[in-house]
């Protein structure tokens, strides 16, 4: 089956200082997240919705905003997905 996580970044462009809002999805039921391969695919894939959804913002606004997105993508995995991805991920940059 094919799973979607669904990123809200309303409550990231608040913070950011920006009251609008929008919706990105980022796919990650073709990946292994048993392995570091495939964890690092749902990292790039990540931050290349997050480098998109915070691109009006620069310095530290944008890291803020990109790493809050990455913070509600990986909340949004099932619980035993997240396990596999927390214990085959390598560092993250945002």
């Amino acid at each position: 089956m094919f799973r979607i996580i669904a990123l809200s970044t309303a409550a990231v462009l608040v913070a950011a200082g920006s009251a609008s809002a929008m919706n990105a999805t980022v796919r990650y039921g073709d990946l292994d997240l048993t392995t570091p391969a495939g964890t690092a695919r749902l990292d790039a894939r990540i931050a290349s919705t997050a480098n998109a959804a915070c691109a009006a913002y620069a310095g530290l606004q944008r890291r803020n905003c990109r790493s809050a997105i990455r913070k509600e993508a990986i909340d949004q995995l099932p619980t035993p997905r997240r396990t596999d991805y927390t214990l085959n991920r390598r560092s993250f940059d945002v």
